[in-house]
């Protein structure tokens, strides 16, 4: 794995899913989320990291729907295909996404991967700041966040 970090974006296959969401169209879009809301089983951090992409860019839809000014910066690819693509927001397509964000939360290699880096990244920080904890918020709550607005 080339690139890693916690966040949405912060790996190679969510970079991955960037460079292919021009290409995208909306059912695209809602079958990759299908797949990873209703696939049985562990999810693989590849199909993992494209939903939780997928799933930004609902929340970017979202907060274009509502015209709103969010502190959160979308990257370029996902406001340039909003522009490109006159998509309604559905609260069918709004449960899909949370529906695939819950499976990478619960039962995902990304989500253990997120843990993994966490605790290593709490292991540092404890050394330096004894008796502190501090804990760091998953992608997956950072979108639920953004969705909710």
């Amino acid at each position: 794995m080339g690139g890693w970090g916690t966040g949405s974006f912060e790996n190679d296959d969510a970079q991955d899913f960037l460079g292919e969401l021009k290409a995208l169209s909306i059912d695209d879009l809602k079958q990759r989320l299908a797949r990873a809301a209703d696939q049985d089983g562990y999810l693989e951090a590849p199909e993992s990291s494209a939903a939780v992409a997928a799933s930004e860019v609902v929340a970017a839809l979202v907060v274009a729907a509502k015209n709103e000014a969010s502190s959160y910066a979308a990257p370029r690819q996902i406001g340039d295909w909003i522009s490109n693509n006159d998509v309604a927001v559905s609260p069918d397509l709004v449960d899909l996404a949370r529906r695939a964000v819950e499976r990478v939360r619960t039962n995902s290699e990304l989500k253990d991967l997120w843990l993994q880096a966490e605790g290593a990244e709490r292991v540092e920080r404890g050394a330096s700041r004894t008796g502190r904890k501090t804990w760091r918020v998953s992608p997956c709550q950072r979108y639920e966040v953004r969705l909710q607005r």
